[in-house]
């Protein structure tokens, strides 16, 4: 019987003593004593009810411990925080303690003793199930885990000399990709299992990524015979050109045998697969080139075929026959914008074997400052496409130009051959007419000297135009808007602080995109600016991004928003005379052109300017 029952069924005795004791107390004769008494004694032993056996008590407390086991067995199986290997695991400790209390329940003696090894039971038994991190938690943690296999595996791949730059891209592509799809598997898992699963087969499977090539030094070895096989091929070439003679055929025969060796090495001296291939490529082109085939009148224009003079504006190569292909490239070139684009004069047109188009050509090079040649030695075939070349000369409807080469050179006749003087970059000249001179074209000064009209000397002068800003924006040193080409940010000031520049030309993008070459206007003092020339570039000319600097027209009063407004004389601003404090109001009698500017004239004759950081139109409040 447990302690708690024994304790009740004493109580009753005690109270059913009492009850008989008080009716023994009130009992009138021997007859109701008696039957008091035995009525106390009757109460009194039925209070005594005996419990279950101990052997039945302790059938059911392991009855019991085995429900509570099945009940925790169940909750671990539904844990999704839970891998199989820690469910199996929480399940036999479960079965362990289990065992270990219904020993302990076989040992209890009374029914107290069952009871406590049961309650104990019941602890041990639910305390066996210990649920694992959250199921986010766990994915963050194997997404990180995937993060760092990534990280090592890209790492590897970086410093394998095997594989080349292009191999390395494409191998370290692969795995990012891998590692997104892992993040997404681990994301889209339900438990443990899943996550775990989803973080095995992504760390495998980035792990197969790296890949890496043949060793480096089968790769020399593969170059060098490949080097020596196209020098087997070019120089069965050479023997088989009727052009050449023997002599000729020997020296270009041991020439290619000279490159090939000196290739060989370079490819010997490379540490990795990029250098092998560079090494190689480069073994070829000098192969390749050793091979020259006599032209007959090559340095003779084509008949009825006129000459012209072309820069390029895209990159190209310049190849030694009409069909272009790799082995037949003799130079190549990256784009170069004025003043350094590449020059060439077109000496004839012919097609390759498909119908292509191609220009017969020789490069125009430097000679010196501001002086030019035709170089024979650099004669080929290059692309006819329109959309990689310009004409090379200036041919009318020019007024003004800037110098942009490295100087130009001023003479005093149309040939150019009695030289007067240089002119630096960045000078700015009037011209008073274009001339034409054989296929050539000549600038005529305003003073009637004579300059060249190349396009890599000098550049038309638009006139200029002055704005400010009104949004957030970068001044590029090209007018491809990257982010390696950012000179400076500049942020939205509102006026009187707005950024001002003066617009000196216009262009556009590779993609056609339109924009502004400037230079930008600067605080010189009080209420004065000037044009920063270091302070050049590309900006947008998307018209919303700025505003006309100066009034115009339709200006009746004004209120001074700078610092100070200078007063002067004369429309020149020259002849200063006070100064004006910000808030000051002023009446305009007139707004007034001089060239590219604007000035105010105010009520009393004298004149300020119309800059739109010095001024603003004032509406009295009505």
């Amino acid at each position: 019987m447990k302690k708690l029952n024994k304790a009740e069924q004493s109580a009753k005795v005690d109270a059913d003593k009492e009850a008989g004791e008080k009716a023994i107390d009130g009992a009138k004769d021997a007859d109701g004593i008696n039957q008091a008494l035995n009525d106390g004694k009757a109460k009194i032993d039925s209070d005594h009810v005996p419990g279950k056996s101990v052997a039945d008590q302790k059938e059911t407390a392991k009855a019991n411990l085995d429900g509570e086991a099945t009940k925790v067995k169940g909750e671990i199986d539904a844990d999704n925080t839970l891998t199989s290997a820690e469910k199996a695991q929480q399940k036999n400790n479960v079965d362990s303690v289990k065992a270990t209390d219904q020993a302990k329940i076989d040992a209890a003696t009374n029914a107290d003793d069952i009871n406590a090894a049961y309650d104990q039971g019941v602890k041990d038994i639910d305390a066996q199930h210990v649920p694992g991190k959250s199921v986010a938690d766990q994915k963050e943690a194997a997404k990180a885990n995937l993060d760092g296999e990534a990280t090592k595996v890209k790492n590897d791949i970086a410093n394998d000399d095997t594989l080349t730059k292009d191999e390395k891209a494409e191998q370290s592509a692969k795995v990012d990709a891998d590692k997104e799809a892992g993040e997404k598997a681990i994301d889209g898992a339900k438990d443990a299992d899943g996550i775990n699963q989803a973080l095995n087969d992504g760390k495998a499977k980035i792990d197969s990524d790296h890949v890496p090539g043949k060793s480096v030094a089968d790769q020399k070895e593969t170059a060098k015979a490949n080097l020596d096989g196209e020098a087997t091929k070019v120089k069965g070439e050479i023997d088989a050109d009727n052009t050449l003679t023997s002599a000729e055929k020997a020296q270009q025969k041991n020439n290619v045998d000279s490159v090939k060796a000196t290739d060989q090495a370079k490819i010997d001296a490379a540490t990795n697969a990029d250098d092998i291939n560079a090494a190689y490529d480069q073994g070829v082109k000098d192969i390749d080139a050793q091979h020259v085939k006599k032209r007959i009148n090559a340095g003779k224009p084509k008949k009825k075929f006129t000459p012209r003079r072309i820069y390029m504006v895209k990159g190209f190569y310049r190849y030694s026959s009409t069909s272009f292909s790799k082995k037949n490239r003799l130079q190549g070139y990256k784009q170069h914008k004025r003043p350094n684009a590449v020059m060439f004069t077109i000496v004839g047109e012919t097609k390759s074997k498909h119908g292509l188009k191609r220009y017969e050509v020789y490069q125009i090079v430097s000679k010196k400052e501001g002086l030019f040649r035709v170089d024979h030695k650099k004669w080929g075939y290059i692309t006819a496409k329109p959309s990689y070349m310009r004409p090379l000369y200036y041919s009318k409807n020019v007024h003004k130009v800037r110098v942009i080469g490295k100087g130009l050179r001023v003479y005093k006749d149309i040939k150019l051959s009695k030289y007067v003087k240089s002119y630096k970059r960045g000078t700015v000249l009037k011209v008073k007419a274009v001339k034409r001179l054989g296929t050539t074209y000549r600038l005529q000064l305003s003073d009637g000297r004579y300059v060249s009209a190349n396009k890599n000397l000098v550049r038309v002068e638009n006139t200029p135009r002055r704005v400010y800003m009104v949004k957030g924006f970068y001044r590029y040193s090209s007018t491809s808007f990257s982010k390696k080409n950012r000179l400076q940010g500049y942020k939205q000031h509102k006026r009187p602080n707005a950024v001002m520049f003066t617009i000196v030309g216009e262009t556009k993008s590779k993609h056609g995109l339109k924009r502004y070459e400037v230079y930008q206007i600067v605080s010189k003092k009080e209420g004065l600016f000037r044009v920063d020339h270091k302070k050049w570039g590309y900006i947008t000319a998307k018209p919303s991004y700025m505003r006309p600097l100066y009034y115009s027209k339709n200006v009746h009063k004004v209120r001074v928003i700078g610092k100070g407004l200078r007063v002067y004389k004369d429309i020149k601003l020259s002849k200063y005379v006070k100064s004006y404090k910000r808030g000051t109001v002023l009446k305009v009698k007139a707004v007034k052109r001089l060239g590219t500017t604007y000035r105010l004239q105010l009520s009393d004759g004298r004149y300020v300017g119309a800059n739109k950081n010095l001024v603003k139109i004032f509406k009295p409040s009505k």
